[in-house]
């Protein structure tokens, strides 16, 4: 409920978990959209924001929501790594451009109604990606240490423009 109050303030902690996730299961495109400087918050910020409402066919959203249901967050996780996998990492690796890759992901995400066993694929390849709760807390712990200490060497550094 955190995520939509004032100001998204848990949507860079979702994003971050988001990308820790790609980074881990999907290294190969992790690597390929840092190497033409996409970050993963372009089609992240909208799966978390929506739940993939904004992006999945209707045949597929209802399975979607029952997972959420039954485990929460990790399954939102879990569906955006199984998509990756699935359906979007080997149209994505050849490509070189952000615009290229983001019409081939409306594309792939608007073809999975009609792909036969589209939607059973990215339900059971998101049983094969382990993220559980404890992970997410992790990632979020994480986040916040690593905001900290960024906080702190800019305070470090204004402090020795003082002196």
């Amino acid at each position: 409920e955190s995520l939509f109050g004032q100001g998204l303030p848990e949507l860079a902690v979702m994003n971050y978990a988001f990308e820790k996730s790609i980074q881990k299961f999907c290294p190969k495109l992790f690597s390929h959209l840092r190497s033409v400087d996409m970050k993963t918050e372009y089609f992240t910020f909208k799966w978390s924001m929506t739940l993939f409402a904004c992006s999945l066919p209707i045949c597929l959203l209802v399975h979607v929501f029952d997972l959420f249901v039954l485990e929460g967050w990790p399954a939102i996780y879990k569906i955006g790594v199984s998509l990756l996998n699935n359906f979007l990492s080997d149209k994505l690796l050849p490509l070189d451009g952000m615009m290229e890759i983001h019409n081939i992901c409306v594309k792939t995400f608007a073809d999975l109604r009609h792909i036969l066993g589209g939607h059973t694929s990215v339900i059971i390849g998101s049983h094969h990606v382990n993220i559980n709760k404890s992970d997410l807390i992790k990632l979020k712990e994480e986040f916040y240490i690593n905001l900290a200490q960024e906080k702190i060497k800019e305070h470090a550094a204004d402090y020795q423009d003082l002196g």
